[in-house]
């Protein structure tokens, strides 16, 4: 009869896949308990690249870059408000598209 080894411990990844699954459900609870919605954007969504306003994307933004101007039409963002308005616009799409 052949022994089993039984694995006891898990992977990073596998760590980081159960802790992010594990937030997603606390969040969609809370939610729920609140009549709202939770919605997942692609993690690679170019939020913070991506002008609020017409969807110009400016390719060489760095991550030190707190602040930047959108060549199209001159709006100055502040590169957290403008991601969040950005996720906020995408999840939008997302639920009409459902």
């Amino acid at each position: 009869m052949k022994k089993t080894l039984k694995r006891k411990t898990l992977t990073d990844g596998e760590l980081s896949i159960t802790f992010e699954r594990d937030r997603y459900l606390d969040t969609e609870k809370v939610a729920r308990g609140n009549g709202k919605q939770v919605v997942l954007i692609d993690r690679f969504y170019p939020s913070s690249k991506t002008c609020s306003c017409c969807g110009y994307k400016k390719k060489d933004l760095k991550l030190d870059d707190r602040f930047w101007t959108c060549l199209c039409r001159g709006e100055h963002h502040d590169r957290d408000i403008n991601a969040s308005k950005n996720i906020l616009i995408e999840g939008q799409r997302m639920l009409r598209e459902v």
